[in-house]
This record gives structure tokens, sequence and C-alpha cells, in this order.
């Protein structure tokens, strides 16, 4: 038997190669058990669109913090979504906080014009990413009124539902 050595053979030998390393970033993306830590502090360059927030000490309040880019296309794509639950349910304790290694010119020229009134925090040396654990972007990690986190993952599995059972019923 001719050993295949076809581009596209070696190709899909290359790709599933892959697929375990694939695997196991999604395993350690998917919603999670509760932490038993609190949050992994920011280390935060430069601040856009408020002063700096310890998420840490945010008990009481539900957190949202997502790990973006400028040049993600999902990320560009979730943030209009999570300025609308901010802007909605921030009086409720909805605190959002968007965790970006962008420069902090490109990042206040996005926030201007896309309308992004929620916390930008600029992770210049990526200390923030590692502490979190970020391996692929948009990352969302949700953390609880207890200060348990309640869901991270892949933005792309996120639904506004998860936000809206953790600040729980809406007072009349």
């Amino acid at each position: 038997m001719k050993p295949l050595h076809h581009p596209h053979v070696l190709a899909l030998g290359l790709l599933l190669s892959l697929l375990p390393g694939v695997a196991q970033a999604a395993q350690k993306a998917s919603p999670d058990k509760p932490a038993q830590a609190p949050l992994p502090p920011l280390t935060v360059a430069h601040w856009v669109n408020g002063a700096p927030v310890d998420v840490c000490a945010q008990k009481g309040n539900v957190v949202l913090v997502h790990f973006w880019s400028v040049v993600n296309g999902p990320s560009r794509a979730l943030m209009p979504r999570l300025a609308a639950l901010y802007q909605k349910h921030n009086a409720r304790g909805l605190l959002v906080v968007g965790v970006t290694e962008d420069t902090r010119a490109r990042v206040e020229k996005f926030a201007e014009n896309h309308k992004i009134a929620y916390l930008l925090a600029i992770d210049s040396k990526g200390a923030t990413h590692d502490a979190y654990g970020v391996e692929f972007l948009p990352t969302v990690w949700l953390v609880g009124r207890d200060g348990k986190l309640l869901w991270r993952g892949y933005a792309e599995k996120f639904t506004d539902q998860h936000v809206l059972d953790a600040l729980g019923p809406a007072k009349p």
C-alpha cells in the first residue's frame, strides 16, 4: 500500500492531531464548579470609562469579566450585548469589566466609536489574562453576589439568561 502524502490528507492529519488540545481547552473553559477562592485580582495598567475597581471586593454584586480584543471579531460582536446588559442592569448590581491587552489609545477610540460605557481594563503585560487562564477570546467569567464563580467559558455559549439568573428577580 502506498503512503498517503496528498496535501489534504496531511492537513487532515495535522488537524486531527490538534483535537486533543482543542478538547482540553474547551473543557478548561466550560462552566465550572463554584470557585473555592475569590477571583484573581485584575492587574491593570490603565482604566477606561471609570475609576479602578477591585473585582475581588464586589460581594453583593454580580460581576461579569470578559476578555476581549479590538481586532477579534467575536469580541467586537459581544460588546454591544454586554453594553446593553450593563445599561439595563447596572442599578441592580451588575458590574461589567472588559479586560484587553490592546493599547490605551485603541481601547479609548473603540469605546467612543461603539458607545461602550462599562469599565475597560488594559492588561498591558498579560498578567490578568494569565491569572484567569485565558486561552482564547472572547472569554467570559460570571461571578454571583456571593463571590462564587457561576459560569466561565467562550462567549459564544454565554447567554443573557446567565446574567438574569445571577441577578435574581427584579424588585417591583
